[in-house]
């Protein structure tokens, strides 16, 4: 599970010599370096047809998680009249190598920097998504995870222009404070977003952040996140931030607090809940909480899933959870039930491996004795 903490650094580091545009002029013309994949695209050509959407990014971790986020809202607005292109900074030959078999759903190009220092401002960092609209205009700016709700919003006519820019005009404002080390008066400018935009994942990170990291005040960063939670219960990521920042603030006894307010706020996303399982799993048996593990399995093997393939899957994380809790035969009854539900899929070969493990694990156990010890 990604650190939502990251979201901080875009305030931080020193600016190129940028030019870009401001939000509602006139998008520059688009100049590429190199096509890597999918046909080349004039954004005058799709100007009055298409909303144009542009995925700055690189070879980092953030750019990667970037890019198959941005490939998930690409999927979303298939058929809508949204046309998504990726930018890569890097050069060609590192791009590709990164690719390497995946096939995007978009075209993918290589630009130079100064490519990218006309559509994004100063506060922005790679990875970043910029969204023209219908008429050329530059409409907003931001991280890619905001992607999707905001190309929504400007295909359905909804979207609010002198609401982004009087965001990026607070944007701004925060990362002077931020350079010259104005901490609580960030707070006070967060707040204050806050009010108008309860649960906003990027304001609650950035404040977390900064009373975590730059003012050291774990407890106060707790408080935001507990009062985040409360304001969205909803709020996947949110419980994500939570959950970071608790293993950050070294209070690892809040974990199980947060999972079962998100078991409760969110039964049904089987989906995110064994996500959040199989975080906890990752995270090693020094700091790994069994009630953490079983919580949150049990609650994704009994959220609805209609799709048979996806069941199995989870159910197989289901097994795998059991077993670092010591029930292998509760894992051995979850792999063969899913088995059925995987055949087909190269996940079958997967269950036949875990049901086979399992199978020896408990067989084994059988003629353990407390001998020598």
């Amino acid at each position: 599970m990604k650190n939502t903490l990251f979201l901080f650094a875009m305030f931080l580091g020193s600016a190129l010599a940028w030019g870009a545009i401001p939000t509602g002029g006139e998008a520059p013309r688009l100049e590429a370096e190199k096509w890597l994949s999918g046909k080349a695209v004039e954004l005058d050509s799709i100007r009055g047809k298409e909303v144009a959407v542009l995925l700055f990014w690189n070879g980092t971790m953030p750019g990667g998680a970037a890019l198959r986020s941005f490939m998930a809202s690409a999927v979303h607005f298939k058929g809508k009249p949204a046309r998504f292109i990726a930018l890569s900074c890097d050069n060609a030959v590192r791009t590709a190598a990164i690719l390497g078999k995946t096939v995007p759903p978009f075209p993918v190009a290589v630009v130079k920097p100064a490519v990218a220092e006309q559509f994004l401002r100063p506060q922005d960092r790679i990875p970043a998504v910029v969204v023209i609209g219908f008429d050329g205009k530059l409409l907003w700016r931001g991280t890619p995870g905001a992607t999707t709700p905001v190309v929504n919003a400007i295909l359905n006519g909804k979207f609010d222009l002198k609401e982004s820019i009087r965001k990026e005009s607070v944007a701004m404002e925060l990362g002077d404070l931020l350079r010259n080390k104005k901490y609580e008066e960030c707070i006070v400018i967060l707040d204050r977003e806050l009010a108008r935009d309860h649960g906003n994942p990027e304001l609650v990170s950035m404040k977390c952040a900064i009373l975590l990291k730059k003012l050291n005040a774990p407890d106060r960063a707790m408080k935001a996140a507990a009062d985040a939670l409360a304001s969205d219960p909803k709020g996947g990521m949110l419980y994500e931030l939570a959950a970071n920042l608790a293993v950050e603030c070294k209070q690892p006894e809040k974990l199980l607090g947060i999972y079962q307010k998100m078991v409760k706020n969110l039964p049904d996303d089987g989906a995110l809940l064994m996500k959040f399982c199989n975080y906890e799993m990752s995270r090693g048996m020094e700091s790994m909480r069994p009630d953490c593990v079983v919580l949150l399995a049990q609650a994704a093997v009994k959220a609805p899933e209609k799709d048979p393939k996806r069941k199995g899957v989870c159910l197989l994380d289901y097994s795998r959870a059991m077993y670092v809790c010591g029930r292998p035969d509760l894992s051995l009854a979850a792999a063969k039930k899913a088995l059925p539900l995987l055949k087909g899929s190269k996940e079958w070969e997967a269950g036949k491996r875990y049901m086979l493990f399992y199978h020896q694990l408990i067989q084994v156990g059988k003629t353990l004795t407390a001998e020598g010890i």
